[in-house]
Parts: C-alpha cells; sequence; structure tokens
C-alpha cells in the first residue's frame, strides 16, 4: 500500500499538478503546504521522478526563504551530491533570521552527513542543534548517531526523550495536526511517532539488547493508552518486525485481528511473522483466508483500475505461495484441491498470470506432479499431456512430461524425449549465435533453460546411468564457460558443482575434472562464488556431498600451498 492511500485530498492534488505540468498550464500556483505535500509525495512514491525536480524549482521561485522548502531542495540535491547540498544549506542558512529556521536547517546538514557515514561532523552539528530546539527528530537524529559511534548509553537516553515527546504529543496533542520536521521526515502511518525513531530503537534494542525491555514497554504504552487505536497497533507489529521479534509481532497481529478480524493487510503481516518465527503449522490457513478476502474485494464493480491490478497481482502471488507450500510439505490431496478451486475460480476471477509465472499450465504440471506422489499415475499422465497440449513449445511442461515417463520406468522414451527437447534448444541457441549481432540476454535465457533441461536429465540418470549423466554435466559447463559471464548462470553452475561432486565420488572419476570445474567458476564468477556455492551445498543437507566437496576445496588448498 503506498503511503498516501488513503489520502484523496492529496492524490487529487498531485493529479491537478501532474496535468496542468504536462498540459502546459502556465504558472503554477499553490499554498506553502500544497508544494510541500507535493514534493513530500514524490519523495516517496518517486524521487528519480521529473515531476519531483519541477514542484522543487517552481515552489523555490514562489517561496524563495522558506526553510521547510530549502531542506527538501537539499535533500534532492544531496541524492547526487552530498558537499553541494551541505554548500546550499550553508549559505541558505546565512540569508535566515529565525533561530528556529537556522536549526531545522542545521538538523538538515546533519541528516545529509549521517547518510554519508560522517558521523563525527554530523553529531557536532546535531549537539549545536538540541541547544536551541529539542523535539522528537532532533533527539532521534542524535541517538542514532550515538548507535553508529557505539555509544549506548547516550543513544538510550535521547530516544527515551523522544519517546516521551511522541507520548506528550499523543495525549496531550490528540486532535492537532501532527506534522514532520526535516525533509524524509515522515509519522509512521497516522501515528505522532516519527518513523525514523522505530527504526533507531530497533537499531538500538538490536546492538545493546540490556536496553531492549524498557522501550518494548515504552512502546507498547502507545497502545496501551488507547487500545482501539489500530494506527498503533499497526506500528507495534512494524516496530517488533523491526527488531526482529516475530513472536511478539505475531502478538501484536493477534490483538490487532481481534479489533479488524478481515484486514488483509495484517493477516498477510501474521504469514510473514509465522514464516521468520519458524512457524509452518497455521501458514495454509491465514493464505486461505487471505484469499478469501482478496477475491471478496474484487468481486465489487466499483474498483479503481489500479487498485484492481494490485489485487490481482496479490491474489496470483497467495496462490502460488499456497498451492507450493502444500507441495512441498506433501499434502498432496489439498494441493489438488487448491489447483482445481484455481481453475475453476479463474473463470470469474482473473487469478492466473504469465507475468507472475503462475498460468494454467503450471497448475497442470503441479496436478500431474501431485497425482504421482499420490501414486495415481494415469492422472499424473493426464495432467502432463494436458500441460503440453494447452502450449506444445513451453519447455517447463516438455521437461516434466519427460521426467514423469522415466519415473513410470519408461526410461529409453524418457530419454529420447530430453534428446528432442535438448536438440530443440541447441538449434534455438545456434540460430541467435549465427545472426551478425547475436542478443546476449536472449542467449543467457536460453542457456538457462538449457540447465534447467540438462540438470534435470542428469538428476534422473545419477540413478541408471552416472557415467552419461556425468558426460552431460561436462558438456552444459563447458558450453557456460565458453559464454563467459552471465550473471543468471551462477546459480545454474553451483547446481551443476553439487551432482558432479555426487557423481564424482559415486564413479570414482577423477576428482581433478571438479576441482577444474571449480576453477573456471571462479575464473569467471570471482571468488566470492565457492561462498555462495558453499551456502548451496550447506542448504541442501547432504552430509557426503558436504564432506565430498569439503575434501575437493582440501586438496585444492593443498596444490595451492
Amino acid at each position: 500500500m503506498s503511503y498516501f492511500d488513503n489520502n484523496d485530498d492529496i492524490l487529487s492534488l498531485i493529479q491537478d499538478f501532474s496535468n496542468k505540468v504536462e498540459h502546459g498550464g502556465g504558472l503554477l500556483f499553490y499554498d506553502i503546504d500544497e508544494w510541500l505535500d507535493i514534493i513530500d509525495f514524490f519523495f516517496i512514491e518517486d524521487n528519480k521522478s521529473d515531476l519531483l525536480k519541477k514542484a522543487i524549482e517552481l515552489s523555490s521561485n514562489q517561496y524563495a526563504l522558506n526553510a521547510d522548502l530549502i531542506v527538501r531542495r537539499a535533500e534532492f540535491i544531496s541524492f547526487t551530491n552530498p558537499d553541494n547540498a551541505i554548500f546550499y544549506l550553508l549559505n541558505e542558512s546565512n540569508k535566515l533570521k529565525d533561530i528556529k529556521d537556522k536549526t531545522l536547517l542545521a538538523y538538515q546538514s546533519s541528516k545529509i552527513l549521517t547518510k554519508a557515514g560522517n558521523y563525527l561532523k554530523a553529531i557536532k552539528i546535531t549537539e549545536n542543534c538540541l541547544k536551541n530546539e529539542i523535539n522528537e527528530y532532533i533527539c532521534t537524529l542524535y541517538a542514532h548517531q550515538n548507535i553508529k559511534l557505539h555509544k549506548f548509553n547516550k543513544a538510550n537516553t535521547y530516544l527515551l526523550n523522544a519517546l516521551n515527546i511522541s507520548y506528550n504529543n499523543y495525549t496531550k496533542l490528540k486532535d492537532s495536526e501532527i506534522k514532520s520536521y526535516g525533509a524524509n521526515d515522515f509519522m509512521f502511518s497516522a501515528t505522532v511517532i516519527p518513523d525514523d525513531l522505530l527504526y533507531a530503537i530497533a537499531e538500538l534494542c538490536k546492538e545493546a539488547p540490556q536496553y531492549k525491555d524498557k522501550f518494548y514497554a515504552k512502546v507498547e504504552s502507545f497502545v496501551e493508552y488507547e487500545p482501539q487505536n489500530l494506527d498503533y497497533w499497526e506500528m507495534l507489529i512494524e516496530f517488533y518486525e523491526r527488531c526482529n521479534e516475530y513472536e511478539k509481532a505475531l502478538e501484536a497481529c493477534d490483538f490487532f485481528l481481534c479489533i479488524e478480524p478481515d484486514d488483509v493487510d495484517v493477516i498477510r503481516r501474521k504469514y510473514i511473522n509465522y514464516v521468520y518465527a519458524g512457524k509452518t503449522k497455521e501458514r495454509t490457513k491465514l493464505l486461505q483466508k487471505i484469499a478469501l478476502l482478496l477475491e471478496k474485494e474484487l468481486l465489487d464493480d466499483k474498483l479503481d483500475t489500479k487498485i484492481r491490478l494490485g489485487l490481482s497481482d496479490s491474489l496470483t502471488a497467495t496462490y502460488l505461495e499456497l498451492i507450493n507450500i502444500l507441495f512441498d510439505e506433501k499434502k498432496y490431496k489439498e494441493c489438488i484441491d487448491v489447483c482445481n478451486e484455481t481453475i475453476t475460480k479463474n473463470s470469474v476471477i482473473p487469478i492466473f498470470s504469465s507475468e507472475l509465472g503462475f498460468t494454467r499450465i503450471n497448475v497442470y504440471n503441479t496436478l500431474s506432479r501431485a497425482y504421482f506422489s499420490l501414486g495415481d499415475s494415469d492422472e499424473a499422465m493426464k495432467f502432463a499431456l494436458k500441460s503440453i497440449e494447452a502450449d506444445n513449445g513451453n519447455i517447463g511442461s516438455r521437461v516434466n512430461f519427460a521426467e514423469l515417463l522415466y519415473l513410470m520406468g519408461n526410461i529409453d522414451e524418457a530419454n529420447h524425449f530430453y534428446q528432442d527437447i535438448y536438440d530443440i534448444i541447441q538449434d534455438d541457441i545456434a540460430n541467435e549465435k549465427s545472426k551478425e549481432e547475436p542478443n546476449i540476454y536472449e542467449l543467457e535465457a536460453q542457456y538457462a533453460i538449457l540447465s534447467i533441461v540438462i540438470l534435470s536429465w542428469a538428476t534422473l540418470l545419477s540413478n541408471d546411468d552416472k557415467m552419461f549423466a556425468l558426460e552431460l554435466l561436462d558438456g552444459l559447463s563447458s558450453e557456460i564457460f565458453k559464454q563467459g559471464y552471465l550473471p543468471n548462470l551462477e546459480d545454474s553452475l553451483s547446481s551443476i558443482i553439487i551432482l558432479y561432486t555426487k557423481l564424482i565420488f559415486e564413479t570414482n572419476s577423477p576428482k581433478e575434472d571438479l576441482a577444474e570445474l571449480i576453477q573456471n567458476s571462479v575464473i569467471i564468477y570471482g571468488n566470492s562464488f565457492v561462498k555462495k556455492l558453499v551456502s548451496r551445498i550447506l542448504e541442501n543437507k547432504d552430509t557426503e556431498v558436504i564432506e565430498n566437496f569439503e575434501q575437493i576445496i582440501n586438496e585444492l588448498k593443498n596444490d595451492e600451498e
């Protein structure tokens, strides 16, 4: 959800400004608050927009010495040249007389220096700001700088000050309009709490856990003051997520959902926190509830087109995640039910999306694998063929069919089918290479598809014809190396090496071939490749592969010495 989605006045203002700029409506005049809203909108939504540059230029002409506009212009300049932004703020400060305005400009200078990592210079400026004014923003910035310098006790003091100021604003100025301070300073949702304050407290709680209980109680006091205010429950959820306290975030989600049980965004956050907390039991129920709520919203004929597209994409992603989880957890009957559900519902509500990688063909392939896992070969074959009939050129469907043939014992037929797929892709690669100017991106995509096919084929062959599997992997790796650096093939090489390691030891083949494979990969992708490869192997959790790989690495090190 956009930061401004619930503010129709601002969205209407942005539309008016955009239309006038686009159609050349002459001079544009807005009052200062409107200009600030326009600029802040683009800071959040698209800070590279030409409209932001135009808004800053026009507003500065109209209100040349307005401190709020000066800090926003400095922020914009700092995106490309922080030094120029600091110089501009210093120059403009000399034109101002009001001490509050000068303090605001100094604060913005300190923020820009902090982003650049110049904490020592920044902290001195912030200390001078605190002599003139104490507010939650300056206290938060000062605390953040002290955290970066590992002065946790001082950071603790100023974060507590910032929280106390925010709490006083909440309890005493409840009905007043709460405004942010500098450029890119924003409240969390509709609360009195600056977003940066939540980040800084979470940062301190992770860096210095001895302070966290005190802060947890302080932040919770906001929801205790007005337990029906959902904005503060959402703030508490966000805070605990930033602290990596997923159990506490789940508790906050549950309290929120007691008040508003059908809030899709919070149910989705609850799902994410379940994943981070390592819990899997409730995941599928939550995804099913999200899907039902999204479907209900999509049935509204009056929905704005942009909102409808967002909800539709969210529904697609939800069903894709749900089906994948059910299959991975071996809940094949439930997986089949959900797959059939998507096929039926898609005629009423758009669920399938080729852009998001979830189509009817994907569902047919999943049904094929699920039925096979349940021992129903006839249904498995039926849906595998349906997938191919739906799109005969789809490589994923053809690979799925070949795998199914192999697993059903039709090994010769499967090998012929794999060979046909292999030949088709090789022809596509040859055709691309024969062009006067081959498209490197197209070639990379074709090699990625070739990798999927050969890895699938070699994995199945590793049970019956290990030497042929090694031959396939050798050929694939050689072709990849000939192409040089192709970023999207780094993972493919890792998968090749993992399977290659297993086969080398099972066939007692020369270990030098594997060593050469690793060395060539490092030559192309750099030393970081080994670290990524080790990470992939550990994720694989195959102790034999891990031990064999460690042996190869040790031998490589000994050779170097």
